[in-house]
Parts: C-alpha cells; sequence; structure tokens
C-alpha cells in the first residue's frame, strides 16, 4: 500500500513540476512579454521591494489595461532608461499622470530612497496579482546551499538508485 502511495505521489510531482518547467519555458521563449493568456510568471530578484516581496519570491503578473492601474498597485515593466535599461522591474506605483492622452507611471521601491524614470503604458507587463507563498518558500530553500543538497541532490541521488535497482530486477 504504501509503494502504490508513493509511486502516486511520485507520478503527481513529476506531473506538476513538468507542467510548471512547461509553463516557464513557453513564457521564457515563445510568449515572452505577452505571457500565457495574459498571465506571467517572475521571480524577484533584488530586496528593492522589501518586505513586501522578497529575494526569491515567485510572483504572478496578469497584463491589464493601464487605465485600471491605481495607485499602491504593483506592477512589472522593462525599464528603458539609466540603471533600469533592458531590466525587468517589479515596482509600486507612486504617481500617475496623464500626459497627450497617455498614462505615465511613476514607480518606486519600497526600500529605494528616489522613484524610478517614468514608465509609459507600452513598458507595462502587468500587474501583481498573487505571490506564490509556499512555491517561493521552495524557491528560497532551494537556492539555499543546503537546501538544495536536502531537497533537490540527496532525491535525486535515491531516485536514481531506485531505478537502477529496478533495472537490475528487470534485467534478472
Amino acid at each position: 500500500m504504501k509503494s502504490k502511495i508513493f509511486n502516486i505521489l511520485e507520478t503527481v510531482l513529476l506531473i506538476l513540476s513538468c507542467l510548471v518547467c512547461v509553463f516557464v519555458l513557453a513564457q521564457k521563449f515563445i510568449f515572452k512579454s505577452n505571457g500565457i493568456l495574459g498571465y506571467s510568471v517572475y521571480v524577484i530578484v533584488t530586496d528593492s521591494m522589501s518586505p513586501d516581496l522578497e529575494v526569491g519570491d515567485i510572483i504572478l503578473d496578469k497584463k491589464v489595461d493601464s487605465a485600471t492601474i491605481k495607485v499602491n498597485d504593483i506592477i512589472t515593466y522593462i525599464g528603458m532608461e539609466s540603471d533600469y535599461k533592458d531590466k525587468i522591474i517589479t515596482h509600486k506605483v507612486k504617481n500617475i499622470i496623464e500626459e497627450d492622452g497617455k498614462l505615465i507611471f511613476y514607480t518606486k521601491g519600497t526600500v529605494n530612497n528616489t522613484v524610478d524614470p517614468a514608465v509609459y503604458e507600452e513598458q507595462i507587463y502587468g500587474k501583481l496579482i498573487y505571490k506564490f507563498k509556499i512555491v517561493s518558500f521552495i524557491s528560497k530553500i532551494v537556492r539555499s546551499k543546503y537546501g538544495f543538497v536536502f531537497i533537490i541532490f540527496i532525491p535525486l541521488v535515491l531516485l536514481s538508485v531506485k531505478e537502477l535497482i529496478n533495472l537490475k530486477k528487470l534485467l534478472k
């Protein structure tokens, strides 16, 4: 009975892992900034939004009409100038102005001292709609040296040994 439960759990985890990988790869190489059905997943790589978003947090953004974005919403956009050029940034909207019929957003990281350069509607990838708490926690653990060993390396070795044992039985 335990073996059957273990096999089912192993299959479910494998399927979920494959789905996540397919989603991430499709977003990165096929859909890019458009996301899949308007949804995109990002990993936070700096502490500029601490404590709201920490390094290693995984977030889900949704492509929205920029007119629906409000002050204090968290948006993800592509930087176009200075230190932000060609970087994907996730910051909180501090001010919105309209100029010549177009919206201009001013954003800022929670711990940053200055406001970011102006963000235009066409730069915006999406608005934060969800932070994956459990996946973010696992991501942070896996990124640590000991977490990688205990969560990735050891299970991979055990799985490989199990497969070798099964192969040996099959060959007999």
